[in-house]
């Protein structure tokens, strides 16, 4: 069943086990119930997917699309997730789920482990608050941690090494939440507030990936330290009193900028666009110290201190 196009199918209650699904389009296919005991789903394409109450011993789901998809109440006991994407899934009452499982896939932060908003429901067909607290421990998320998605709140959140691709987190509240060495490839910043948050070693995209737009962004007292910021949208950025040492800013959109008592140290990165971008940087650009830096184009208002011994 390798690559067939099962989209919509009703599949409830089908003995799948150790059926090859491979890049198999599962669209909005009823699963239900169904046995897919070790079954190989790597590259499934499973939006909207409901494998509600199935069993996913095992199961190789590893680098599929699983965005919207459901699984209330399956056994995931040993299934791999590796570089699956299950932004927004739904994994209330599930059974069998380790926080490494879902640490390995991307926008496991985007995804609902809860059937209510605060995890204090009593235990009913549609969930399983032992278990789901259980998950929620291990993962470092609030009980309220899906009311909080919706709310776009992940004000003071631990996502260190989280990974993101291709999520819209505009307008979100990122203040002060850790994001030591997360992944964000393609990913929508827009406006988001991160005043104060942890993106030291971040990488915010490649050319193979998709760069991350911080376009009207607040990054005021954002640690950027050794941040890979390559070719990412920075427009009107507030980085007042940000850190950018050795952050990678090669091909970065500075323009209007909000960059007061910035400080820039041994960043590598092209004079030539440096000089043309933050020479009309905008309103607020004041004391922006350059360290480390051979840089020989005229600054305007922007000043290059020597460089440090």
């Amino acid at each position: 069943m390798q690559k067939a196009d099962l989209s919509q199918a009703h599949l409830d209650d089908a003995d799948l086990r150790m059926v090859n699904l491979t890049y198999a389009k599962l669209q909005g296919t009823y699963l239900s119930g169904g046995d897919l005991r070790g079954a190989n789903l790597r590259f499934a394409f499973c939006e909207h997917a409901i494998f509600d109450y199935s069993n996913l011993g095992g199961a190789n789901l590893g680098d599929a699309y699983l965005r919207e998809a459901y699984f209330d109440r399956a056994n995931l006991a040993g299934a791999i997730l590796e570089s699956a994407d299950i932004g927004e899934a739904e994994f209330y009452g599930a059974t069998g789920l380790r926080s490494d499982q879902v640490k390995g896939a991307w926008n496991w932060p985007l995804a609902n482990y809860t059937y209510s908003d605060s995890a204090t429901h009593e235990d009913t067909a549609l969930g399983n608050p032992g278990e789901e607290k259980r998950l929620l421990g291990e993962l470092g998320l609030p009980f309220d941690h899906k009311a909080r998605v919706r709310a776009k709140d992940l004000h003071n959140y631990n996502l260190g090494r989280a990974s993101f691709r291709d999520v819209d987190l505009s307008g979100f509240d990122l203040r002060e939440a850790n994001l030591e060495e997360a992944i964000l490839y393609g990913v929508d910043l827009h406006g988001a507030v991160l005043m104060a948050a942890n993106l030291k070693r971040a990488n915010l995209g490649n050319q193979a990936r998709g760069y991350s737009s911080l376009e009207g962004s607040d990054l005021e007292n954002a640690n950027l330290q050794s941040a890979n910021l390559q070719d990412a949208q920075l427009t009107r950025v507030n980085l007042k009193n940000s850190r950018l040492d050795k952050t990678i800013l090669y091909g970065a959109d500075l323009i209007s900028l909000t960059t007061k008592r910035l400080c820039i140290a041994t960043v590598p990165f092209s004079s030539q666009i440096l000089a043309n971008q933050v020479e009309h940087c905008g309103e607020g650009t004041e004391e922006v110290v350059f360290l480390n830096m051979e840089l020989q184009a005229s600054f305007g208002h922007a000043q290059s201190m020597p460089r440090a011994s």
